[in-house]
């Protein structure tokens, strides 16, 4: 226990160092968001707010997981963070270049991390750090997928990776939201009597919360893809390695809502001609139905707990 709370403060200062350090460094680079133009206008006074601070949680996580958790288990965790987080940095670099808010190329992004997430499935199964059984929360039953797994695994970090993007849209939102899963997650690791994971989840926690002190409204720094795709991937995997993939759709359901809302708004408009939202994800919904950005997020992070707290119960043996 002492070594997961010295993780997790250790991580939490470093996060806080990069994060001081980059608002520095971008500032003087001209490194700063571009906002959307069909977004909500209250957003427009953000453009030029340092961006791609997500370098700062995924610098403090490697570190933290590199000084206090040396193994190969570690380098295997690190693996969808940097790769997903290399992602996310060529899309932000893209868009601060072109002077606009998209970067890579939806299709391309989407190709990259199916491999990514498939590359990084196979690697545990080979390694003998998985195995292709899930776990049905609030009870004892599981099911054997074989070789399903793979695909299925896949599609859970590729969901997690894009939903935490979707959620980063309003100051604290993705980064308090992820810290509180993170958090859920170390104690099912502890529960579970997994070490290395719980380290691992608390070096993503301390990260989140060094960063969010820069995060918090009014924002001096956001995350960017950088930091959004990193973090919904690599809570994906620390879902996998927990055996623990149904619980991230409980535990992660902000992530998921926020999601749906996009999906639902789509479909409806397609279908319909209509549209369900004034607009998504439902966080813009709630901003142009005239909630501060302070309340939405206050609110989403009360919702986030409270759903943590609904998938601690599935540690209760039933």
């Amino acid at each position: 226990m002492n070594k997961l709370i010295l993780t997790l403060l250790f991580s939490f200062a470093m996060s806080l160092i990069f994060s001081f350090a980059l608002i520095g460094l971008l500032r003087k680079k001209s490194i700063g968001q571009n906002i959307r133009e069909d977004g909500p206008s209250s957003h427009f006074s953000k453009a030029g707010i340092p961006t791609m601070g997500g370098i700062a949680i995924i610098s403090s996580f490697i570190l933290t997981n590199t000084l206090l958790n040396p193994s190969v288990y570690t380098l295997l965790m690190l693996f969808p963070v940097m790769s997903f987080g290399l992602l996310g940095f060529i899309d932000d670099y893209i868009s601060v270049k072109k002077g606009r808010s998209l970067g890579v190329k939806a299709r391309y992004k989407f190709v990259l991390q199916i491999l990514f997430g498939a590359l990084f499935t196979y690697l545990i199964l080979r390694m003998g750090y998985g195995n292709s059984e899930i776990n049905i929360p609030f009870s004892d039953s599981k099911i054997e997928l074989g070789w399903f797994y793979l695909p299925f695994a896949t599609l859970v970090i590729v969901a997690s990776s894009n939903a935490v993007n979707i959620t980063d849209g309003l100051d604290g939102l993705a980064g308090g939201s992820a810290a509180i899963v993170s958090l859920a997650y170390l104690i099912i690791a502890i529960q579970s009597g997994q070490q290395l994971l719980g380290i691992t989840c608390a070096a993503l926690c301390g990260a989140c919360l060094g960063f969010l002190y820069f995060n918090r409204h009014p924002a001096k720094i956001f995350m960017g893809d950088t930091g959004s795709l990193a973090l919904g991937a690599s809570l994906a995997s620390i879902a996998i390695l927990a055996k623990a993939e149904l619980l991230l759709i409980i535990i992660g359901g902000l992530f998921l809502w926020e999601t749906l809302s996009v999906v639902l708004q789509v479909a409806s408009f397609k279908l319909r001609g209509k549209r369900i939202f004034k607009m998504s994800p439902y966080h813009h919904h709630l901003e142009l139905l005239g909630w501060g950005e302070v309340e939405i997020v206050r609110w989403f992070w009360a919702g986030s707990l409270i759903l943590a707290l609904i998938g601690m119960l599935a540690l209760i043996p039933w």
